[in-house]
C-alpha cells in the first residue's frame, strides 16, 4: 500500500533523561521548529563525514597567529599608543604566517 503523500502515521519513541528533553525542546524553540520537525530535519540530512586529524604543530601555528592578533586588540583596547606601522607590522606578520599555514595543509592533504 503507497503512503500518502505528507501523512505521518507511524512515531518513534525515545527515552531520554529530563535535562535532554528540556534541551531538544529548547533548541527546537531557538529554531523555530516543533521538536518532531528538529528531529526530521537532523535525521534526514545525509551523515556527514568525520574529520580527519589534525596535525598538532598546524593547530599551534594558527593558536600563535590568533594570539598576535589578541595583543593588538588588547594594546587597542587598554588606549596605549600604539602606532599604525606597529599595527600593520604585526597584522602583515599574521598574515604572511597564516599563509604559510594554509599552503603546508594544501600540500598535506
Amino acid at each position: 500500500m503507497k503512503e500518502k503523500r505528507g501523512v505521518r502515521s507511524s512515531w518513534v519513541h525515545v527515552k531520554l533523561t529530563e535535562s535532554e528533553r528540556s534541551g531538544w525542546h529548547e533548541k527546537a524553540k531557538m529554531e523555530g521548529v516543533t521538536l518532531s520537525d528538529l528531529i526530521r530535519n537532523r535525521m534526514s540530512k545525509e551523515a556527514r563525514p568525520r574529520r580527519g586529524s589534525v596535525d598538532p604543530a598546524l593547530v599551534r601555528a594558527v593558536a600563535n597567529a590568533g594570539n598576535n592578533l589578541n595583543q593588538i586588540a588588547r594594546a587597542l583596547n587598554s588606549r596605549e599608543r600604539v602606532s599604525v606601522a606597529e599595527i600593520l607590522s604585526v597584522l602583515v606578520a599574521a598574515e604572511r604566517r597564516l599563509h604559510e599555514i594554509l599552503e603546508r595543509c594544501t600540500l598535506n592533504s
